[in-house]
């Protein structure tokens, strides 16, 4: 860790002693435009050295995001012919210029410390933790959004539907502000093609819908992703016949207050009307794959693993959940991980595996500690995909290889 910000500092401080016209007080800034660009050149080059002296890992991991987000979005808008494809404003902007983002939480910390507001220790304590937010947020945001558009580039689309907001196409229904579920029922609108894809959060809707719906030339199926998940206020007149759907009060039950909702859902289907609505106030719809995003170091995390398995159980994906690691993954990475979120009795036949073979076996104190069953105990697969696209494979052969595709084929005349 370098210490360059506290050298500018240094200078920015000398730099105001020598114009007497700059005022930096407890309830005053003036800085004249003689001097304001030479100091703000200061100013900024001492937010961009503390990132760089604090944080130059997060960096290189935000510059490798960014580049490979820009790459697999220009590519997915030229394959499927639409004018852009937009993010989250906060994201975009972090994938636009990673550090011009975060320097710029650091300055009201900055002047307050300029203005003798709060100390050196105060201002290191402040700006870390506001750093540290930022790219953990970001960082996982942004990982997931290069997950989704690549999975959808994995999936070799040739048509892209998003679904229109019931408020976009009918007028909203008349109910108690604040009272969900209290509107009439509304028919679920039409899946249209898209012209553009945007990601950004839903202001207001009444059903929890796709951002995307696409034509899956790999598959010859539709398949929808869903990033946000959100409590909705509407009730639909009619739910897809095709898909399995959950009374939410019965997941929320299972779940209590804690929100395990997964990173990503995926929903297949023959016709892309199935998929337009994956829940209204009362329903859910049963995920086909759940996925979730976890950095390596991040599953020793205490409950971590536990949150893992529960979520398993209770959205019992129709066909499997899969653990993603944006950190490549040794052979024996992925037994350790998968030895920390794998069913107990699986745990228990490796042990007694191991104390067969000779290996010293872990004590009992070590396994993790049972949960209350919810539902059946499946293997949860663990993929080290970093930006290896084709490591997604895995995911479509999961599909491909499981009756649910079999039956959806089968007899099958052309989708699209």
């Amino acid at each position: 860790m370098g210490n360059n910000w506290q050298v500018t500092y240094d200078e920015i401080k000398g730099f105001v002693a020598q114009h007497p016209s700059i005022e930096i007080g407890m309830n005053v800034v003036s800085i004249p435009g003689d001097v304001r660009d030479d100091f703000y050149r200061l100013f900024d080059s001492l937010r961009a050295d503390f990132v760089r002296d604090y944080f130059s890992a997060s960096l290189e991991k935000a510059y490798a995001l960014s580049s490979n987000h820009e790459k697999i979005r220009n590519e997915l808008t030229t394959i499927l012919g639409v004018e852009g494809i937009e993010v989250e404003t906060s994201l975009n902007d972090f994938l636009r210029n990673p550090i011009g983002h975060v320097t710029n939480l650091l300055f009201d910390p900055l002047f307050d410390l300029l203005k003798s507001k709060s100390n050196l220790e105060t201002f290191e304590e402040i700006s870390t933790r506001k750093i540290n937010v930022a790219f953990d947020t970001l960082l996982q945001q942004g990982y997931k959004s290069w997950l989704t558009l690549s999975l959808m580039r994995h999936m070799a689309p040739d048509a892209a539907y998003i679904v229109p907001l019931p408020n976009e196409v009918t007028d909203a229904c008349d109910h108690d502000i604040g009272v969900p579920g209290t509107c009439h029922k509304q028919v679920p609108p039409d899946p249209v093609l898209a012209n553009r894809l945007s990601f950004n959060a839903t202001p207001f809707c009444p059903f929890l819908v796709p951002k995307v719906i696409i034509h899956s030339k790999l598959l010859n199926l539709f398949v929808s992703f869903l990033q946000e998940f959100r409590d909705v206020t509407g009730e639909a007149y009619s739910l897809s016949q095709q898909l399995e759907w959950y009374r939410l009060s019965e997941l929320r039950s299972k779940i209590g207050r804690i929100r395990l909702w997964p990173d990503l859902a995926i929903y297949i289907a023959r016709q892309p009307n199935e998929l337009v609505i994956v829940a209204d106030y009362h329903k859910m719809a049963r995920p086909d794959i759940i996925v979730n995003i976890v950095q390596k170091n991040n599953l020793v995390e205490p409950g971590k693993p536990e949150m893992l398995k529960t979520q398993d159980k209770v959205f019992a994906p129709r066909l499997c959940s899969f653990v993603i690691c944006p950190e490549p993954l040794t052979d024996a990475d992925i037994e350790t991980m998968k030895y920390q979120i794998q069913p107990e009795t699986q745990q228990i036949e490796a042990v007694e595996s191991r104390a067969k073979t000779g290996e010293h076996p872990e004590s009992e104190s070590t396994l993790p500690a049972p949960i209350s069953s919810i539902g059946q105990s499946r293997d949860i697969k663990i993929i080290g995909v970093g930006y290896e696209a084709g490591k997604l494979e895995l995911i479509s052969n999961a599909i491909i290889q499981s009756r649910l595709y079999a039956e959806l084929t089968s007899n099958q005349n052309t989708v699209a």
